[in-house]
């Protein structure tokens, strides 16, 4: 648009000037002239107005010319004779017409609406950039919330995992506790048990070495009584039997009790 201004412009200064110059309107001419004496003068005078119109910033200065032609006519006649009066005909001057606030409208209208078509187009183009970045931030506000909901989410899923986590631990925990307890009653139990057979075999064996020095205590008193060797060892036999029924006893308690669960 902007380089096709000032052609228009120099058109809308140019044709005014050629339509409306004296030399191309027929009704500007002097007529009579072609009639009259030859002796007729016509004088041509030209009346050059300049015009200069400061456009806005859009568009350069342009210096415009319009000329106008006016004709003036003095006819010269020769002298009359005396008895007939001197005639002077003069033609009517036709004004020139000034068309430079009219081309100044019209270039004027032509800037205005040129920086209205500018300015229309730059606030349709902010609109489509407000637009477009409401668009942009909205999309953006969407994914960050979006993002929130899904971290707020995420630590849900941890805080409800790590309790999920303490719980089956404690649970571990306590279940092997108590496997443990359970383990150290039944070695307990055991150790018990074991101990309990353990004094009934030293008991036994007690019982057992009571015996046998009862029976070295009993062979001493029969040698240290004398008397006849048959007598003698038939006590001893005597003394003998009555041990071994006595050791053999013992020792079949002491086997029923170390061999017993």
């Amino acid at each position: 648009m902007k380089k096709y201004l000032p052609i228009i412009t120099t058109l809308l200064l140019i044709v005014p000037s050629v339509a409306f110059a004296s030399w191309w309107n027929p009704i500007s001419w002097n007529w009579s002239a072609l009639f009259n004496s030859p002796n007729s003068l016509q004088v041509q005078t030209q009346v050059q107005t300049v015009s200069t119109t400061t456009l806005p910033n859009s568009l350069s200065s342009t210096s415009t010319s319009v000329i106008a032609t006016t004709s003036i006519n003095i006819v010269a006649t020769s002298t009359p004779p005396a008895s007939q009066p001197v005639k002077k005909v003069v033609q009517k001057v036709s004004p020139a017409v000034d068309n430079s606030a009219l081309i100044q409208a019209q270039v004027q209208e032509q800037v205005d609406a040129a920086l209205k078509a500018k300015a229309d187009q730059d606030a349709l183009v902010a609109k489509q950039k407000a637009d477009a970045q409401a668009v942009i931030d909205a999309q953006n506000a969407t994914n960050l919330a979006a993002q929130q909901a899904q971290a707020a989410k995420d630590a849900a899923n941890i805080a409800t995992q790590q309790a999920a986590d303490k719980v089956a631990q404690d649970a571990a925990n306590l279940a092997a506790q108590q496997a443990a307890q359970r383990l150290a009653a039944q070695q307990q139990a055991t150790q018990a048990v074991a101990q309990a057979k353990q004094d009934r075999l030293n008991a036994v064996n007690q019982q057992i070495a009571t015996l046998n020095a009862k029976y070295a205590q009993d062979i001493a008193n029969v040698n240290s009584m004398g008397g006849q060797k048959s007598y003698v060892n038939a006590v001893i036999q005597n003394i003998n039997n009555k041990y071994t029924a006595d050791y053999d006893a013992l020792m079949a308690q002491f086997q029923q009790i170390q061999y017993s669960n």
